[in-house]
């Protein structure tokens, strides 16, 4: 009897246990099937996971998990042209890299998550019952949550936006305006493609 093949295992490292579940909900789109998701330091969030005591439980996590990617996701909270904030990310990437070896992809939100809501803002849109007019670029957007959040302060849905929604709208995303619009989210996905077991 042959052995059973192993499932692609994906470690998630998030600033926010949101933005995790809303990768999730974005890469089933595109990928299901192909692997499975385990999370790592979960109930962290944001600067906690740049803290040595932080540093131990991923490391404990990795060797029990063993993941075969970690994905590192993070919110540059910034926009692209601030050197500052993008090397003090990168830093910490580089940390997360240090335990859990070379298999690791960084997705570093441009401003925050909610750009890929703004490449999309037809599907938010409906999901709340407004009619939020945004064109341009995401990523040139400061502050996009709260955009989202003023947004539907009168939604016809009585709903307000919260970072807790943000996996059941990653779910109704269109995957491919995402590519388009975002040029750091397309340069992931296509990391993340080349790193999955044919």
């Amino acid at each position: 009897m042959a052995a059973q093949k192993r499932v692609f295992s994906v470690g998630l490292i998030g600033e926010n246990p949101n933005d995790s579940d809303a990768l999730v909900a974005l890469l089933k789109q595109r990928y299901a099937g192909r692997f499975t998701f385990t999370y790592l330091g979960k109930h962290r969030t944001g600067d906690q996971l740049n803290n040595p005591k932080m540093l131990r439980v991923i490391r404990q996590e990795f060797d029990a998990k063993q993941p075969q990617l970690i994905v590192y996701i993070r919110d540059l909270d910034a926009l692209a042209s601030s050197n500052l904030n993008w090397r003090e990310r990168h830093d910490e990437f580089a940390k997360i890299k240090s335990i859990v070896g070379e298999e690791a992809l960084f997705l570093l939100h441009i401003y925050q998550f909610e750009a890929l809501i703004l490449a999309d803002i037809d599907a938010f849109n409906r999901q709340y019952g407004v009619s939020y007019p945004f064109k341009g670029d995401p990523t040139m957007v400061e502050n996009p949550k709260k955009k989202l959040i003023s947004a539907t302060d009168k939604s016809k849905a009585n709903r307000q936006y919260h970072p807790n929604h943000s996996a059941e709208i990653a779910a109704q995303l269109d995957y491919a305006k995402l590519l388009q619009k975002c040029n750091y989210f397309r340069e992931f996905d296509t990391e993340f493609a080349a790193k999955l077991p044919n």
